[in-house]
């Protein structure tokens, strides 16, 4: 009979072997085969083919639109040798990307509130000074002011009080940017929150 410490030995390869078959296996459970939605089949009037924006693995999905060219449908394309339809959680999110009710600049949005003080999001930039009230901002202003506070820091020479904080919600295209933003500016003080 092996001893006890015998019998649970497991080498590293062993080890490797499993974690990775895990790994894959979790993968997978993440990604949902999706197709059209029947509810919207009577509002679209062409499909069109893109791919889903989110990261570089470049999964094709279809995109319904109806006869005002606005967006009701997302899903993916069954056609596709990369994702046979399947798309993640981020993937499967497109339509919520595109017509979300709190997405910035969407029109007849419903208000929400930041953080129970009472401010009601206009579907534009806000600011608010100290503990005073909350008040909107044209876009133009929010980023004159934004601008400005970080040529300050920047002229000061101290690039590396300032961080920058990504968002998993970002595009490929929009990442690039992100960093490019980053270097130029002259820090490594970033986090990017990309994780699914």
């Amino acid at each position: 009979m092996p001893k006890k410490s015998d019998k649970w030995k497991l080498s590293r390869r062993d080890f490797l072997k499993l974690t990775g078959a895990a790994g894959a296996s979790g993968a997978l459970l993440d990604w949902v085969a999706t197709g059209p939605n029947p509810a919207m089949a009577a509002t679209v009037v062409k499909t069109v083919r893109n791919i889903c924006p989110y990261c570089s693995v470049g999964c094709a999905i279809k995109i319904g639109v109806d006869a005002s060219d606005n967006i009701v449908d997302i899903y993916g394309d069954s056609n596709s040798v990369i994702n046979r339809g399947s798309l993640c959680s981020k993937g499967s999110a497109l339509l919520q990307l595109a017509n979300g009710s709190q997405r910035i600049g969407i029109t007849g949005q419903t208000a929400h509130y930041l953080y129970g003080s009472g401010a009601v999001m206009t579907g534009g930039p806000m600011k608010r000074t100290g503990n005073g009230a909350w008040e909107s901002v044209s876009w133009a202003d929010a980023f004159t002011q934004i601008a400005g506070y970080m040529k300050q820091v920047k002229d000061l020479g101290s690039a590396d009080h300032v961080a920058f904080l990504g968002s998993s919600h970002m595009t490929q295209e929009e990442c690039y940017m992100y960093k490019k933003l980053i270097t130029l500016f002259g820090t490594n003080n970033t986090e990017h929150q990309a994780r699914i």
